[in-house]
């Protein structure tokens, strides 16, 4: 009875701070998709929205009440659209290395990104390769045990997936080290999120750098953000900074900018995601909760 209080007053604690944040004359709305809009699935293709919360997507779209709603994932801008369904919101996948602008039919990828995709794609079988010929000392099948690693090239990036296999601990251990081999060699990055090792490119291009460009885009006085993994903090930790320095428009004058971040509980969550935080929402349910009350707002 007690955490169902503290979460009723975390609701009306954000509730009230968000209605006093629309009133800022251009404010934005911006969410991660896996953890955030759909529940964490074993196997990522399978993974849905929640159609609570996308149709409150759909009608905080058709009020107009957000300059932009923005999706941002590290999923491929198209899949990211086919999984949310709705056309006319920016989709910036990949974390933040590709945007599928609203009513486009294909996204544009960071040019300082593209000399990376043949790298990419090639770490990649060098480290399915390089899983092939290890034998596990915890299995005695080895095959089977790499069929339950997904691999997941991305283009512009790459994942490889292990919530599958049965000591997701030593599976990750053993794809790092891989990981960091093959891709120090060909100059790349070596990044994790929840059960998952990112390859990317060498750039400063995450999804806080991907909400810093959207603020001076569309030149927002507030954005809130809604993210439950690693990668979400980085954009946590800059929409901060901005709200700390203000916002230098064109004319070189600073702007004040306000900024809600708001974290996605799981029972995988990392606690910085909480110290990073200004709130923090039970779920994806509690998402969808929020959004559904943020669709009704006048």
């Amino acid at each position: 009875m007690e955490q169902k209080l503290e979460t009723e007053q975390m609701f009306e604690e954000l509730y009230a701070r968000v209605a006093a944040f629309m009133q800022l004359e251009r404010v934005g709305l911006a969410s991660d998709i896996d953890g955030t809009l759909s529940p964490i699935v074993t196997i990522p293709s399978e993974a849905r929205v929640l159609p609570e919360s996308r149709e409150a997507l759909r009608l905080l779209q058709q009020n107009g009440r957000f300059e932009v709603i923005a999706l941002v994932t590290g999923r491929p801008p198209l899949q990211a659209h086919s999984m949310v369904g709705l056309t006319d919101m920016l989709y910036l996948g990949n974390h933040g290395l590709e945007a599928l602008l609203p009513g486009a039919e294909q996204p544009a990828p960071v040019i300082s990104a593209q000399p990376y995709i043949v790298a990419i794609a090639t770490a990649l079988e060098e480290i399915k390769t390089g899983l092939q010929q290890l034998v596990s000392p915890r299995e005695t099948d080895s095959s089977d045990w790499l069929e339950k690693v997904l691999f997941e090239n991305k283009g512009v990036t790459a994942s490889i997936h292990y919530r599958l296999t049965p000591d997701p601990e030593y599976a990750r251990q053993v794809i790092l080290e891989l990981a960091n081999t093959y891709a120090a060699k060909k100059g790349l990055w070596v990044k994790e999120g929840r059960m998952v090792v990112e390859l990317r490119p060498p750039l400063e291009i995450n999804k806080g750098t991907a909400l810093a460009d959207l603020v001076k885009l569309y030149r927002l006085d507030g954005l809130i953000f809604m993210g439950d993994d690693l990668t979400d903090i980085d954009g946590f930790r800059s929409l901060k900074l901005l709200e700390e320095s203000g916002i230098i428009r064109e004319e070189g004058q600073t702007a004040p900018f306000q900024a809600i971040a708001i974290g996605v509980t799981s029972p995988e969550m990392d606690p910085s995601l909480a110290l990073s935080s200004d709130y923090l929402l039970p779920g994806v349910e509690g998402v969808a909760r929020f959004l559904q009350w943020l669709s009704t707002l006048k």
